[in-house]
Parts: C-alpha cells; sequence; structure tokens
C-alpha cells in the first residue's frame, strides 16, 4: 500500500500508511510524520500508542536487467 497524504494536499507531512481491522472495535494503523512512522491501536476503549519514532523503510529500486536479444524466427 503506497502511504498517502490524509487530505490529499500536496506537500502535507502526514500520511496513512496502512490500516487493518482487527475485530470490530478495534484497528491498526501506521501514519508516518516526516520519516518517522506510528503504530497506533485505535478502538472504542482508548486509542494506544503501541510504537512510536520507528524509520520509515527506505527502498531502492532494482537496477534494470539487461535486455535480452530477440531468437530470430525462420520464414
Amino acid at each position: 500500500m503506497m502511504a498517502r497524504p490524509l487530505g490529499g494536499k500536496a506537500g502535507r507531512r502526514l500520511a496513512l500508511v496502512e490500516s487493518l481491522q482487527l475485530d470490530p472495535k478495534r484497528r491498526l494503523v501506521l501514519v508516518r510524520r516526516d520519516d518517522c512512522e506510528h503504530l497506533l491501536l485505535l478502538g472504542s476503549e482508548g486509542d494506544t500508542v503501541v510504537e512510536t519514532n520507528c524509520p520509515a523503510p527506505r527502498f531502492e529500486l532494482p537496477a534494470p536487467r539487461p535486455e535480452r536479444p530477440m531468437p530470430e524466427t525462420g520464414p
């Protein structure tokens, strides 16, 4: 899931990374603020910070593969 800015405006510092419904009353949400991620447990009994100040993972795109020559086909 791609992080999306809350409110849909460019330049926002806050993004919802992922959300997981645990049961009808509880949900885990992973939010990103700047370069830190925070895991929150939201529920009808109250909200809890599960983990905070987690560095956001850095992903690198793999190097492109060299193109293979196309096999020749005879007439």
